[in-house]
């Protein structure tokens, strides 16, 4: 299906223009260190850079940090979140909270 390689392998250079750079330094911490601050202002984004370059650990660090945090009042949005990042064990959980 597809016959040219990703761009990222020819030119050893991977855009991270789209993504605001507080939120790429938190990443590279979690990378480098093990450890980034989550807060409310950082978690979306943290979890869409985590499942874009597949960092399954920095996944569970906001999905775990989301979950805490479900309550009437967003758990449609972070429902809708854990689907479009394919988050499935927080989408469970919002399910849960949803049904009980």
């Amino acid at each position: 299906m597809f016959n040219n390689p990703w761009l990222e392998s020819i030119t050893n250079v991977i855009d991270l223009s789209a993504h605001k750079e507080r939120f790429v330094l938190r990443m590279l911490e979690h990378i480098y260190r093990d450890e980034t601050e989550i807060d409310e202002t950082s978690a979306q984004e943290l979890l869409a850079l985590a499942h874009c370059f597949q960092l399954d650990g920095l996944k569970k660090d906001v999905e775990f940090f989301l979950a805490k945090r479900v309550c009437f009042e967003n758990a449609l949005n972070t429902f809708k979140m854990a689907v479009t990042y394919e988050s499935d064990n927080l989408a469970s959980d919002v399910a849960s909270y949803i049904h009980s």
